[in-house]
């Protein structure tokens, strides 16, 4: 089984002592079809005990085939550490579902005791995830400290409720400053310069659509209730199956709409104001049209297909998504950090993999 494209596109566009690359996905729907549908019947006949080897080898496929001048990413996590996260989770969910039959307030310590190791879950993720990543045989890197990720993933989430839901945008630009000021590749560090302020429109925005949608749900289910069977023709119940599909249609549309949009305009103004190691740039084109086009044409062919389309819908994402990243380095910048990551390997090698660590989320 081919599970690496052969020839890999690249484009670079002289500019001065800059070259713009801009990132590609070369896998096939074909071929993560069949890597898909093996992890699925493996991980259904281990009754979930292959489910980490299952996503090692995804993850291999996936970053195998994402390119970026004429080099692939790769990914390298032992799969024994995904099973030691897995069983964690696992852990706690039969305590959770079991535990209510010795007592009603053990479900309740469960869900505080996540609620506590929130932070901690995605702290260990995103460490997880980068120093198992690469790009021409270098380590990606996370620094971030823990009291920090509770700082800005639970202690800033408290407030949520208190000033009804404004505070989340900022929140999520918090997210961000924390997960970008504190990456790494090879010994370059990432330097993101936005600004919480400019997360608010495309949220309020989203906001804005979704209550239109609901809005106008509500007032088509009232017309279908008492004009319906005047302007369609058709058994009552079958009437009222149609109104219901179109309604709750509406409103998911809306929410997919407003979801896409965030996503498009955080993207692009995210990727606008990070660099790494100051020499690389990178820029999204994202638009909103074209991404909601994907999103609901994947959302209806895996909801018709059962399930199957899954495979074809994320290859499909994921070429959209990396034509749309655009990557600005230095005359010989990606050269200069194979040189330097060579020169200190034993460090970074010793940093980067952490046979202790584990992925949980």
């Amino acid at each position: 089984m081919n599970e690496q494209s052969e020839h890999p596109p690249s484009e670079p566009q002289p500019g001065g002592e800059s070259r713009t690359y801009r990132m590609s996905f070369t896998g096939t729907a074909g071929e993560y079809f069949r890597i898909w549908i093996v992890n699925l019947l493996l991980t259904v006949v281990t009754l979930g005990i292959y489910l980490p080897w299952a996503i090692v080898r995804k993850r291999k496929y996936l970053y195998g085939n994402s390119w970026l001048a004429e080099d692939n990413f790769g990914f390298h996590a032992n799969p024994v550490a995904l099973l030691k996260g897995y069983m964690i989770v696992l852990t706690f969910g039969v305590i959770y579902g079991l535990g209510g039959y010795v007592s009603p307030i053990i479900p309740v310590i469960v869900l505080v005791i996540v609620l506590l190791l929130y932070p901690f879950i995605i702290w260990k993720a995103i460490r997880f995830r980068t120093r198992n990543s690469s790009y021409r045989n270098i380590r990606f890197n996370f620094s971030g400290t823990l009291p920090v990720a509770y700082k800005r993933f639970l202690l800033w989430a408290i407030l949520i409720p208190f000033t009804l839901g404004l505070i989340y945008p900022y929140l999520a630009y918090l997210q961000k400053d924390y997960m970008l000021n504190n990456l790494s590749y090879g010994d370059l560090e990432s330097e993101f310069k936005g600004r919480g302020g400019k997360f608010y429109p495309p949220y309020l925005a989203a906001v804005g659509i979704g209550v239109i949608g609901v809005f106008a749900s509500f007032n088509f289910f009232l017309f279908c209730n008492q004009f319906g069977g005047a302007f369609i023709p058709i058994p009552a119940a079958l009437g009222l199956l149609l109104c219901m599909a179109i309604g709750y249609g509406a409103i998911i549309f809306s929410f997919t709409t407003g979801k896409s949009l965030i996503f498009v305009r955080i993207q692009n103004y995210v990727w606008s104001k990070t660099k790494l190691g100051g020499g690389i740039s990178f820029h999204s084109v994202f638009k909103l049209w074209p991404f909601l086009k994907i999103q609901v044409v994947n959302g209806l062919a895996i909801f018709f297909s059962l399930g199957l389309a899954i495979p074809w819908a994320t290859v499909r994402k994921l070429k959209y998504l990396a034509e749309c990243m655009l990557v600005t380095a230095d005359k010989d910048q990606l050269d200069k950090v194979v040189q330097s990551a060579i020169a200190k390997e034993s460090a970074v090698g010793d940093a980067a993999v952490d046979y202790l660590d584990f992925d949980i989320g």
